[in-house]
């Protein structure tokens, strides 16, 4: 009887090897996979609190605030206990940021490097990720729409006590610490964050505006007058020259603890992104 002759040795070998670098291959992916999902856990988190958030209370846009007055001194303490419960989020940012040192050196391209940069940024969008988790999760506990919460937050810090819509982290790379997005075209860079500010200002500034009662047209006028200003102040904020009186009076109570809870590395997140980078043209009706 005739012997049957096995597979060449040649190609088992081949087939070995291939199957070797298939289950590298496996194994490497995985790897990857495993490490950019637990590097942007933390975005996961805040996609689904931004999600409860919009099922609890809508979409920020649909908030209106009082017409008349613009913030209580109820509404006041509710949002500082979510800005003072939340110092060790702030000071873990910041110490992030503080030892971040990027280097970026055009002589060493390559996967490791690519790898080393995705790491470092990837880890600053997680950690910021679960700051605005933190954050959403205390809107919930307070029972404080996103609106709302913007509201006070513009009000306050950027209207009453003048701070800078533009303020964001210090970083390092290259050896050199500055504003990283100062001079970037960034979703982060100043122009947009005035934009995101606007969207935001503008629209819920609107929606109060409808809702100052008919019975007090001195202070609609006021509001519509003060609107009409801003539209045209492309980086100014609302009520540059002073709140009105009364709102006022409701907030100096808290100058001091709104004061030490304004931060600003940690400013450029509070705002919102669009969905589109269209610019948009409010009217009062």
């Amino acid at each position: 009887m005739e012997e049957k002759k096995g597979m060449p040795g040649w190609i088992k070998g081949c087939l070995t090897g291939c199957a070797v670098l298939l289950l590298l291959a496996v194994i490497l992916m995985t790897f990857v996979c495993q490490q950019f999902k637990s590097m942007f856990e933390g975005v996961t988190q805040a996609e689904e609190s931004f999600a409860q958030l919009t099922r609890e209370y809508g979409d920020y846009h649909t908030y209106s605030p009082d017409g008349t007055v613009s913030v209580t001194a109820a509404q006041v303490e509710r949002f500082l206990r979510i800005r003072e419960g939340m110092v060790d989020e702030r000071v873990r940012m910041e110490e992030e940021l503080v030892n971040f040192d990027l280097d970026i050196d055009d002589e060493e391209i390559g996967p490791r490097k690519v790898w080393e940069v995705l790491t470092a940024v990837g880890g600053l969008m997680n950690l910021a990720g679960e700051y605005l988790a933190v954050r959403n999760e205390k809107l919930l506990l307070e029972e404080m729409s996103l609106g709302e919460y913007l509201w006070i937050y513009s009000l306050t810090y950027y209207s009453w006590l003048g701070h800078e819509v533009v303020a964001g982290p210090e970083l390092t790379v290259d050896g050199k610490t500055r504003e990283l997005f100062r001079d970037s075209e960034s979703p982060l860079s100043p122009r947009e964050q005035q934009r995101r500010y606007r969207r935001v200002a503008v629209t819920l500034f609107q929606n109060q505006i409808g809702a100052v009662p008919e019975t007090d047209p001195e202070r609609l006028e006021l509001f519509k007058r003060e609107f009409g200003r801003f539209e045209n102040d492309l980086r100014g904020v609302i009520w540059v020259g002073g709140l009105p009186d009364t709102d006022a009076a409701v907030l100096e109570p808290y100058r001091d603890r709104l004061e030490a809870t304004w931060h600003p590395p940690t400013n450029l997140m509070e705002l919102p992104f669009p969905e589109d980078a269209s610019g948009v043209r409010y009217q009062i009706k």
